[in-house]
């Protein structure tokens, strides 16, 4: 990172627009789960509009719902960017479940 007297904003020039090694461990590891259990489901869940409660259950069971939430208050601590990060990775495959984790960001906004 360049010293300029102000942080950098993450996925500037000055850190070679990579975002840092924990969110790219969460990116691995969402980019997997969509994969396993989003995309096969995907198709059925756009053709028949249902919510899909299963995987509502496997983001909740994965810590995913809790990922802007701080440790102290019984989440992940990852924040916007963690969350921003599974969700690009979900989106992928379904933006309504994708949707599920951005409606988790509501209740903590300031």
């Amino acid at each position: 990172m360049i010293e300029t007297g102000r942080p950098q904003p993450i996925g500037s020039p000055a850190d070679g627009l990579r975002p840092p090694a924990g969110a790219r461990e969460l990116q691995a590891t969402v980019r997997k789960l969509a994969q396993e259990k989003v995309a096969p489901r995907a198709r059925e869940i756009d053709a028949t509009a249902a919510y899909p409660q299963d995987l509502f259950e496997l983001f909740r069971d994965t810590g995913l719902l809790g990922l802007v939430i701080p440790e102290e208050y019984g989440g992940s601590g990852a924040g916007i960017l963690g969350l921003t990060v599974a969700m690009e990775e979900v989106a992928k495959y379904s933006n309504t479940a994708a949707l599920m984790l951005l409606l988790t960001r509501l209740p903590t906004v300031r």
